[in-house]
């Protein structure tokens, strides 16, 4: 029978080269999940005014903000303006937010849009069968996501958020990355 040797085993002592790997090691990613720290799961989702779809995975390289809400949640409206401000603030810095309306029957969001938001930087999505709400178990509302440009989860909060938290999420974000 013939042995067979591990070739690290038989390195000549001699040589101390490494392997040349052509640039940086490559990072392991966070497990997918939906706690702080873990890469954030992606999903398709349609966006509103017929602006196609949206997706975490087309989202490398830029920080995303996920605001989940509706059109009658009092607390949900009254911290929407923020998330324009901040989607306009940082448009430059590739900031992405996306307002996600939950999945309700007959509520006309484009409409809803028209009125309030008819110009915004945000872009505002549908969360078709409560999709990404489920994945997150959110149970009040608003909530937020915040995910850096590798796709990590930074910052996740459910109830309202003042312009500062938010505006320090991002920041946070931004400097994760």
């Amino acid at each position: 029978t013939e042995s067979v040797s591990d070739p690290a085993e038989t390195k000549d002592p001699a040589d101390t080269s490494e392997k040349e790997t052509g640039g940086e090691p490559e990072v392991q990613a966070p497990p997918v999940g939906t706690k702080v720290g873990n890469t954030c799961p992606a999903m398709d989702i349609t966006l509103f005014k017929d602006k196609g779809t949206f997706n975490l995975n087309d989202m490398k390289g830029k920080v995303v903000v996920l605001n989940f809400w509706y059109t009658t949640c009092t607390p949900c409206l009254a911290e929407l303006p923020y998330f324009n401000q901040v989607a306009t603030d940082y448009q430059d810095d590739d900031v992405v937010v996306l307002a996600l309306h939950i999945d309700m029957p007959n509520v006309n969001v484009d409409s809803w849009i028209d009125k309030n938001y008819p110009d915004s930087d945000m872009l505002f999505g549908w969360d078709a069968g409560n999709g990404y709400t489920n994945t997150f178990g959110f149970q009040a509302f608003p909530c937020t996501v915040v995910i850096d440009e590798n796709g990590v989860i930074t910052d996740k909060f459910e109830g309202g958020l003042t312009h500062d938290e938010l505006t320090q999420a991002v920041e946070k974000a931004l400097a994760a990355s």
